[in-house]
C-alpha cells in the first residue's frame, strides 16, 4: 500500500483547490483586474473545506463520503462559500465554471502523470490551466465587447434593403472626401442580395481607381452616379481606396429600437471578412451616431 503523508495531501489539495477557485473567479469576475481581499479569504475558506473533505475521506477508508452525491454537495458548498451566489442563475453559472476548470485541471494532471510517470504535476497543471484560462478569458471579453457595442444596421440601395449586425468602432474615422460625412463599411457577402450581379462581380474583380475607367463606368450604368472611392490607411497595411456607393437609406438600431432614417450616406464594400467568427458584418464610427442622436442606444468600442 502506498504511503500517504497528511501534510503533503493537505498542501497539494489546498493549493490545487485554491488555484481552481481562483481561475473560476477570474472567469466569473473578469472585469476586476485585482481580486479584493475578501474574495481571496473566501477562496481560502472554500479551499479549506475541500481539504477537510479529502482528508476525512482518506482517513475513513471506503466511507460513504466517497459517494458521488457527497462530492456534488461538496462542490456546491465550496462554490457557495467562495462566491456566495444570490440566485439560481448565479448558482448555475458559478458551478458550471467551477466544474469546467476542475475538469480542465484534472485532464491536464492525468495527461502529465500518464506521459511522464511522475506525480509532481502541480506546476505543469497550473501552467496549462493558466494558458487555457487566458484564452477563454480573451474570448469572453471579445464576445462581451461585441455584444456591448453591437448595433443593427439597415442598408438600402435603390428599392432593396437588408438588415445586418454591425459594430460601433471608434477607430473607424473614414469620411467621404466629397461630402465629409462618416462612412460605413460592410462586407460584400452581407449586401450582395441587394446589389446587381454585375456590380458584385466588379467588386470582386476590380480594385481602387480602376473603377473610374471608362469600361467599368459603362458597366456600372446608373450606379456610376452612386460610386464613391474613399481613401483609407490602417496599421500594418498600406493605404488604398475603398469602393463605396451612396445608399438611399441607412437605419441604425439597437436590437429593439430602430433608429431614425439617414440618407445619402456612403457605404463602402469590403470583399474580405470583417469578423473571423461572423459576429458582425459592418463597421461604423462613433461620429455617425453622436451626430444623429443615437448616443443613448450604444457606445463606441475603444480603438
Amino acid at each position: 500500500m502506498q504511503a500517504v503523508y497528511i501534510d503533503v495531501l493537505i498542501a497539494e489539495n489546498f493549493v490545487m483547490d485554491y488555484f481552481i477557485l481562483y481561475m473560476t473567479s477570474k472567469i466569473l469576475y473578469h472585469k476586476k483586474a485585482v481580486r479584493p481581499r475578501r474574495m481571496l479569504l473566501r477562496l481560502a475558506f472554500s479551499s479549506g473545506l475541500g481539504v477537510i473533505y479529502t482528508v476525512t475521506s482518506v482517513l475513513l477508508l471506503h466511507s460513504a463520503l466517497s459517494l458521488f452525491i457527497f462530492k456534488v454537495i461538496l462542490s456546491l458548498g465550496m462554490v457557495w462559500v467562495a462566491f456566495y451566489p444570490k440566485n439560481v442563475h448565479q448558482i448555475l453559472k458559478s458551478v458550471g465554471c467551477f466544474y469546467g476548470v476542475t475538469l480542465l485541471a484534472g485532464g491536464a494532471a492525468t495527461v502529465v502523470v500518464s506521459e511522464t510517470g511522475t506525480e509532481q504535476y502541480l506546476f505543469i497543471v497550473f501552467a496549462v490551466v493558466a494558458v487555457v484560462g487566458d484564452v477563454i478569458l480573451k474570448s469572453i471579453r471579445q464576445h462581451r465587447a461585441v455584444e456591448k457595442y453591437s448595433v443593427d444596421l439597415y442598408v438600402q440601395f435603390e428599392e432593396a434593403g437588408v438588415w445586418l449586425p454591425a459594430l460601433v468602432d471608434s477607430g473607424n474615422e473614414l469620411k467621404d472626401p466629397c461630402s465629409g460625412q462618416p462612412v460605413i463599411v460592410v462586407e460584400l457577402d452581407a449586401v450582395r442580395t441587394i446589389l446587381p450581379p454585375e456590380i458584385v462581380t466588379l467588386l470582386k474583380t476590380t480594385e481602387g481607381d480602376a473603377f473610374f475607367s471608362r469600361e467599368v463606368l459603362e458597366r456600372l450604368d446608373t450606379w456610376a452616379t452612386k460610386l464613391r472611392l474613399v481613401p483609407f490607411a490602417s496599421l500594418g497595411c498600406k493605404s488604398g481606396l475603398l469602393v463605396g456607393f451612396r445608399a438611399e437609406t441607412v437605419r441604425i438600431g439597437n436590437g429593439t429600437v430602430k433608429g431614425e432614417e439617414l440618407h445619402n450616406l456612403t457605404v463602402c464594400i469590403c470583399a474580405q471578412t470583417l469578423s473571423a467568427d461572423g459576429l458582425y458584418k459592418g463597421l461604423l464610427g462613433q461620429e455617425l451616431l453622436s451626430s444623429r442622436g443615437n448616443q443613448e442606444n450604444c457606445q463606441a468600442i475603444p480603438a
